[in-house]
C-alpha cells in the first residue's frame, strides 16, 4: 500500500523553463501545514508524472546506459529508432523523450521553487512546514544532479519564474554542484521526520550529497576546491548508516505485492491506484501471466556473461534480474539466451538478449498492464556499496565489511578481486552496482561516474568487442567522447529558449 497521495494538481511541463499556470504561488498556503502538505505533494508528484518515473525517465536512463536494447521503435531490429540512437549511445536532439524528460526535471524544480520561496517567505517554525522545505530542497538538489550529469551546463532557476526571467541560459556545471551541495545541507538541516512514512527522511540528502562528492571525486575537472571529496563523501554516507537495514529476500524488492516502503528503502517514489506507472506495460514479459506484457526492454548479453562469470552461485540475484526460460500462458516454455542455443545467438533477435525480470510485472493472475507498484530511487544495499568504494579509496580498511553486508543476504562470499589490492578492489565494487542495482535507474550514471576511459573501456569497448557479438542483431557503441557522456539539449528547448545557443 502507497502512504503518499500524489493527487493535488497535476500540470505538465511545457518545451521552455516556463510552468503555465503557476504551481500554488499564493504565500498564504505556506502558514497552514495542511495546505502545505498540499502543495509538497504536488512537488513529489511531478516525479511520479510522464517525463520522469511514470515512463520515459527510466527509458532514458536505460537505453542510453549501454547495458540495453529496445523492440521499441520498428520492433526486434539492430536499426529500429532507439537501438540506432539511444541504444548505441546516439542520442538524437530531436528525441521525443530527451524533450520530455528535461521537461519533467524543470516541472519539478518549478514546484520545488515556489515551495521554498513560499515557506521562507512565511519564515514558520512549524515543525512540519520545517519538513516540507526541507523536502522541497531536496527534490530541487535530486533534480539538478540528474541534470547536470545528463546534460552538463544547464540553465539553473532557483526562484519562480515571471516575465523578467522566463528565458534562462546555461550555467556552469561548477556552479551548478555547489547549489546542489548547498540543497542538500538545507534539506539535511529542515527534514525532521515529521511527514512519515511514504516521504524520505533527512538520510535521503545525506545519501544524494555522498553521491554528489563521490562525482566530484571522480571529475576533478569539476572540483571549486581542494577538500578530500572521498572523505567528504564518507562523512555523509556514513550518516546514513545504521538507518535502515536489508530486507531479508533480495527478490521482494522488485515483487510489487508486498514489499513498498520497507526498511531498505531510502527514497521511493510512491504510485497508487489514481497515478499508476505506465512503465511495466512496455517492460514486462510477454505471455508470463495473463497481463499482456510488450517486452521492450532486453539485456545486452555481455552484460549477463559477466555477472554470471564473476559469481556463478549468485542464483538469487541472477533470477530475479534476469529471466532466460518461463512456462508461457500457451502451455509451452519460452528461452532466451542463454537458455535458448547458448552462445549461437544466430537464430533470431527475439531469442538473443536475457529478459530484465526486475522491470515485469510478478502477478501472473494480473490482467492489466500498469501498475502501482513504487519505484525505489535510493536504497540501503547502494548505500553500502558507496561506503565500500569511498572506504577502498580512503585505504580506511573498512571496505570489505560493507560489500560483504550486501553479499551475506544472497549466501555469496566477495570475488577473490576483492583482496587484490585498491585497484583490483575498485574493479570489483564498480562491477557489483552492476550486480546489485541492473535495471534500477543507476547504470547510466555509475558507468559514467569515473569519467568517459573508464566508461569507453569497461562499457563500450566489451560491448563492441564481445566473444559472442552478432552483427546483424547487436548495435554498435558510439565512442565520440562528446557524444556518448552528455545528452544534446533537447532540440525544443533550444528553438523556444532564445537564452541558449
Amino acid at each position: 500500500m502507497s502512504y503518499l497521495l500524489l493527487g493535488g494538481i497535476l500540470l505538465f511541463g511545457s518545451c521552455t523553463l516556463e510552468e503555465d499556470p503557476p504551481f500554488l504561488t499564493s504565500e498564504t498556503i505556506y502558514s497552514n501545514p495542511d495546505n502545505a502538505i498540499g502543495a509538497l505533494n504536488g512537488v513529489y508528484h511531478a516525479w511520479a508524472d510522464w517525463g520522469t518515473f511514470r515512463y520515459f525517465f527510466p527509458k532514458l536512463l536505460n537505453y542510453n546506459s549501454g547495458f540495453y536494447v529496445s523492440t521499441e521503435g520498428g520492433g526486434p531490429s539492430n536499426n529500429n529508432a532507439v537501438n540506432s540512437s539511444m541504444a548505441s549511445l546516439k542520442p538524437l536532439e530531436g528525441d521525443f523523450t530527451l524533450n520530455i524528460v528535461w521537461n519533467g526535471h524543470y516541472n519539478a524544480i518549478a514546484r520545488a521553487n515556489d515551495v521554498i520561496e513560499g515557506v521562507n517567505s512565511q519564515g514558520s517554525n512549524d515543525e512540519t512546514i520545517q519538513d516540507i522545505l526541507g523536502q522541497a530542497y531536496f527534490i530541487r538538489a535530486y533534480s539538478y544532479f540528474n541534470l547536470v550529469q545528463l546534460w552538463g551546463d544547464v540553465p539553473l532557476r532557483l526562484v519562480p519564474v515571471d516575465t523578467e526571467t522566463l528565458y534562462l541560459g546555461k550555467e556552469d556545471s561548477k556552479v551548478i554542484l555547489e547549489q546542489i551541495i548547498s540543497d542538500s545541507k538545507s534539506a539535511i538541516q529542515n527534514m525532521n521526520g515529521m511527514m512519515g512514512a511514504g516521504y524520505p527522511r533527512q538520510y535521503a540528502a545525506n545519501m544524494l550529497l555522498a553521491k554528489v562528492y563521490m562525482y566530484l571525486a571522480t571529475n576533478t575537472e569539476l572540483q571549486t576546491n581542494s577538500e578530500n571529496y572521498w572523505q567528504l563523501a564518507y562523512n555523509e554516507a556514513t550518516e546514513v548508516y545504521g538507518n535502515y537495514s536489508l530486507v531479508a529476500d533480495y527478490a521482494d524488492l522488485f515483487d510489487g505485492r508486498t514489499n513498498e516502503n520497507t526498511q531498505e528503502s531510502i527514497f521511493e517514489i510512491q504510485f497508487n491506484s489514481t497515478i499508476k506507472s505506465d512503465l511495466f506495460r512496455d517492460w514486462s514479459i510477454a505471455n508470463y501471466g495473463e497481463f499482456p506484457g510488450w517486452m521492450q526492454l532486453r539485456v545486452n548479453p555481455e552484460v549477463y556473461d559477466r555477472h554470471l562469470e564473476a559469481y556463478p552461485t549468485d542464483n538469487q540475484r541472477l533470477e530475479s534480474t534476469f529471466l532466460t526460460s518461463y512456462d508461457n500462458t500457451f502451455g509451452g516454455t519460452s528461452t532466451f539466451y542463454p537458455d535458448h542455443n547458448g552462445s549461437d545467438r544466430s537464430q533470431s533477435w527475439n531469442t538473443s538478449f536475457p529478459l530484465p525480470f526486475k522491470t515485469s510485472l510478478k502477478d501472473k493472475t494480473q490482467t492489466n498492464n500498469i501498475s502501482q507498484r513504487n519505484t525505489i530511487v535510493y536504497r540501503y544495499a547502494d548505500l553500502l556499496l558507496m561506503l565500500a568504494e569511498i572506504s577502498n579509496e580512503l585505504q580506511n580498511g573498512e571496505q570489505l565489511s560493507y560489500v560483504t553486508e550486501v553479499l551475506d543476504r544472497v549466501g555469496i562470499t566477495p570475488s577473490s578481486l576483492y583482496s587484490g589490492g585498491q585497484d583490483a578492489f575498485r574493479e570489483a565494487i564498480m562491477a557489483e552496482y552492476n550486480y546489485e542495482l541492473l535495471t534500477e535507474g543507476h547504470d547510466w550514471f555509475n558507468n559514467r561516474r569515473r569519467g568517459y576511459q573508464w566508461f569507453k573501456n569497461h562499457v563500450i569497448d566489451p560491448h563492441n568487442n564481445y566473444v559472442n557479438r552478432n552483427e546483424n542483431f547487436d548495435v554498435t557503441h558510439d565512442i565520440d567522447e562528446s557524444t556518448v557522456m552528455h545528452l544534446p539539449i533537447p532540440a525544443a528547448e533550444v528553438g523556444a529558449n532564445p537564452e541558449i545557443d
